[in-house]
This record gives structure tokens, C-alpha cells and sequence, in this order.
């Protein structure tokens, strides 16, 4: 059993819709065709709350249909927690409580030679201090853009590190002076026990302003752009960074990168064109697309499985970019009832409900504690717009003919026990835990197609189920152990 066996079935759960086995949201499922709907507001009881969201983003939890958001801010705010949205029951939960200004200002916790601030002037952090994290248990506050992405084969949230401040902490006469910590580190997220893993340091290429999207098919992570207008790629199981190409633009318009499943190719959607990376040839090629270009600057574009286009939420209006007529198309809404723009990168796309889910700042009472969720529905019929098109089929999949391996858990999450039931083909299934180590296996054969895995002392968390035959590849599943 390869990683890459394992992301390449992960990839087609990602990509086709159908394929998902989340109920859809019964609110959400009546949303008429290119119209909006209010969830309501959020309000996680702190000042300055809502200024979470600047420079930040979120991501498509699509292993438990849920959306994570990682805490940002700049020189209004200061917060590191994670926030889950739930799209079965529209409901926002905080996961950690945010690091203190006490914490952020204790100059024994940075790089030498930054600074800060303080009441009586700037002070350097003395020599031998330690990196700016509460003992690395989590990254600090930063700049996300449009830089979280999920891993397929792990469940983990995978996060490229940007320049973040302290100016939150600071009285707002300091504001003008504030100073970044330095993060250059990958870190994951573990959504089940609530926990990060910092990995390799020197691990992005630049610590601003990098775009970031992952290979299902390889499990690489693509870094785009940056100070130095590389391409590079990050192996996390392996820790090894490697530059790949140069990037096509500038730094600023590297910031809004995603998969395309459609030619298995990395798009770019910079300031003034879209430029498409070629993962085999390891080229940059300029779209020139027809249509008026969308800049998502500070934007975040997804692909929309069930229409099969990247849309893009900006401007009083919701445009999507067609991969198979290299056309930017746009449909204009009403700005007096529904937000002329989202938040930064505060935007997701549900392939479960079709539907794109987006934050905006709060209002009235909320406004400086919370913010607003909404939802917006492009079309439930694809091929109805143009540039639209039903899911691609088998073969533009790559898909062989043949039954596809399929693997079963009940129940998930579990606490004692875990029952797999693999229907087809004969093999092994193996359990491994999110660093890559296997726990435990069993054979697969006609006669025994269910079995049982009692974990014993092993702690709770996130692992992954992978049942492997030969000659007809592999199938995941995650499992979620809480005890």
C-alpha cells in the first residue's frame, strides 16, 4: 500500500459530490438557484472578535462535513483559536480559548532579534529566546489568506505559515509601529483531539504572501509566490521542501491558488490573468480567459464540484471561471439585501449542499464580537449556465472499468470498538495513526469480510483505516476514536 494509493481515492471523494455520504441540510437544501440565505449570527462573547477574520480563511472539513477557521488578525486583533462551523446543525463552536497579551508580550517567546513595542519604546528580544509559540503546542496568530488546506489521506488541516503581529496587544499609538514574529513552519490540525503539530522549520518559502494548494493525487502541498516568486513543493510526511518552477507574478497576486480536477493542474488566479501550472511538465501557462478577470486578491475562489467551476464571491457579484470554456462569467446580486463582499478569505464551498458559505463582519450588537454566516446557492443543475457541466464521467475520471473497493466503519466515532466490513475483493486492511505508523491489520478474504477492531490502551484521536488488494489498489476511510 502506497500514500499516493491512498490520496488518489481520497481525490475522487473530494471532487464528486455524489460520492459523499453527509445528509444534506434541509434548510440549505431549499435555497432556490442563485439566491442567498442568512444563518444567522455568531458572537463568541470577545471584543474585537470579528477582526478574527482579517487576513484570514477557512476550510472544508470534507472528512466531517464541518468548515474550520483559524484565527488571524493584524493590528486590531490578536487570536489563535479555532473556530468549527457545523453544517448539519449551522452552528459555530470554539475549540481552544486564545493565547493572553501576557503571553504574545513575553519577550522570552521570539526570535532573536525582533521587536516590539512597549510603553517605553521598541525592545529587541534578547539573545536566546524562545520561538513565539505557547511550547509549541499551536501556532500563534498570523495572516492565513487563502492558505488552509485539508490533507486527503490524513484528515489533518494542513497550514502554511504567513507573517502575523502583535498589534492587537499594543495601544492603538503603537499600531503604526508593530513589529511581525517570524513563522516559516508547517503545521497540522488534528479536529478530533483539538491538537497541532509543528513540522519542519524552513518548511515555506517565504513568510508572506504565499498561495498554497494540495495534490490529492500526491499529497504534496504546492506554495506559490512568496518574497522570493518560487514554486515549491512540501512533502509533510517527509518534511522536504523542493522548488519546483518560478512563479508567473509577483508576490501580492500569489495568493489564491487551487487544485483543478479537471486537468489535474494547479490554477493561479492572480491580479490580472489566471495562470495555470502543469504538475507533469512543471510550466506555467498564462489562460488569457475571455469575460471580465475577476482579482481575488484577499479572495478566496473554489471549485464547485456539482457545476464543475471555480466560483468567487467579490465585487456585488458571485463569478465563477468555466476550466472547460476558459471563460469568466458573472451574475450580479442585490447588494442592498446581501454583502457586497465576504470577509478576506472567510469563504468555503459545500460540496454536500452545493452551496458557498461565507463570513462577513458583524453588525448592531455583535459588531465587534462575532460576525455573520451566509450561504449562497449558484445552481442544483449543472449544465443550466453556461460554461457549466454535469460531473465529469468514469473515463474523464481515469476511473477503469471494474467495481471500486469500497470500506465500511460502524460505528465512527467509536469508543470501544470499531466493526469494518470490506464487501469487495480480497486483501488486507491495516489502521494507522496520523503519523504514518501502522497499528494494527487484519486480512480480508471471502470468508471473512467484517472485522473487529478493539484499540485496547490506544489513545484517542484520529487514524485511518486503509484497505489495500493487489492489483486493484486501496480505499480509506477515517475513524475517530474518543474515549
Amino acid at each position: 500500500m502506497t500514500r499516493n494509493a491512498i490520496c488518489s481515492a481520497f481525490a475522487l471523494l473530494f471532487f464528486i459530490a455524489p460520492l459523499f455520504a453527509f445528509p444534506k441540510n434541509s434548510l440549505l437544501s431549499t435555497i432556490s438557484d442563485t439566491s442567498w440565505l442568512r444563518i444567522g449570527d455568531y458572537n463568541c462573547g470577545r471584543a474585537s472578535c470579528d477582526q478574527t477574520l482579517d487576513y484570514s480563511g477557512m476550510v472544508y472539513d470534507f472528512h466531517r462535513h464541518k468548515i474550520l477557521l483559524f484565527g488571524g488578525g493584524h493590528a486590531t486583533a490578536m487570536w489563535n483559536q479555532t473556530e468549527e462551523f457545523d453544517l448539519a446543525t449551522l452552528t459555530w463552536k470554539q475549540l481552544n480559548i486564545p493565547d493572553s497579551c501576557t503571553f504574545y508580550l513575553d519577550s522570552t517567546r521570539a526570535y532573536f532579534g525582533d521587536t516590539v513595542m512597549t510603553d517605553t519604546g521598541r525592545v529587541v528580544w534578547p539573545a536566546g529566546g524562545t520561538i513565539g509559540y505557547d511550547g509549541d503546542k499551536r501556532p500563534i496568530s498570523r495572516h492565513t489568506y487563502d492558505q488552509l488546506d485539508m490533507a486527503a489521506d490524513t484528515c489533518l488541516l494542513i497550514m502554511s505559515a504567513t507573517q502575523c503581529d502583535k498589534g492587537g496587544c499594543m495601544s492603538p499609538s503603537q499600531w503604526t509601529n508593530w513589529e511581525y514574529f517570524h513563522d516559516r513552519y508547517v503545521w497540522v490540525f488534528d479536529p478530533v483531539r483539538v491538537s497541532w503539530t509543528r513540522l519542519s522549520p524552513d518548511a515555506v518559502p517565504a513568510n508572506f504572501a504565499v498561495g498554497t494548494a494540495l495534490d490529492p493525487s500526491t499529497g504534496l502541498l504546492y506554495m506559490a509566490g512568496g518574497r522570493n516568486y518560487d514554486v515549491h513543493t512540501y512533502d509533510w510526511k517527509t518534511r522536504k521542501r523542493e522548488i519546483v518552477a518560478s512563479c508567473p507574478v509577483g508576490w501580492a497576486s500569489c495568493q489564491a491558488m487551487t487544485y483543478n480536477p479537471v486537468n489535474h493542474s494547479m490554477l493561479l488566479f492572480a491580479a490580472a490573468n489566471i495562470y495555470e501550472y502543469d504538475i507533469t511538465a512543471k510550466t506555467w501557462t498564462a489562460k488569457n480567459p475571455r469575460g471580465t478577470h475577476v482579482n481575488s486578491y484577499l479572495r478566496a475562489v473554489s471549485f464547485d464540484s456539482v457545476n464543475q467551476v471555480f466560483g468567487v464571491i467579490n465585487n456585488g457579484a458571485f463569478s465563477y471561471y468555466s476550466p472547460w470554456t476558459n471563460t469568466w462569467y458573472s451574475l450580479p446580486f442585490d447588494t442592498s439585501r446581501f454583502p457586497v463582499n465576504p470577509a478576506f478569505n472567510c469563504t468555503v464551498y459545500d460540496p454536500v449542499n452545493n452551496v458557498y458559505v461565507l463570513l462577513t463582519y458583524g453588525t448592531g450588537s455583535i459588531r465587534y464580537k462575532g460576525w455573520t454566516t451566509w450561504t449562497y446557492k449558484f445552481s442544483d443543475t449543472p449544465g443550466l449556465f453556461p460554461g457549466t457541466r454535469p460531473v465529469l464521467n468514469a473515463s474523464e475520471r481515469g476511473i477503469t472499468a471494474g467495481p471500486l473497493l469500497t470500506i465500511s466503519v460502524t460505528p465512527n466515532p467509536f469508543k470501544t470498538d470499531v466493526s469494518l466490513y470490506c464487501p469487495i475483493g480480497s486483501g488486507e486492511v491495516v489502521i494507522y495513526s496520523v503519523d504514518g505508523k501502522a497499528v494494527w491489520s487484519s486480512a480480508i478474504t471471502s470468508d471473512k469480510r467484517e472485522v473487529l477492531w478493539n484499540p485496547g490502551v490506544t489513545a484517542s484521536g484520529l487514524y485511518i483505516a486503509v484497505y489495500s488488494v493487489v492489483g486493484k489498489g486501496s480505499v480509506s476511510k477515517p475513524l475517530y476514536l474518543m474515549k
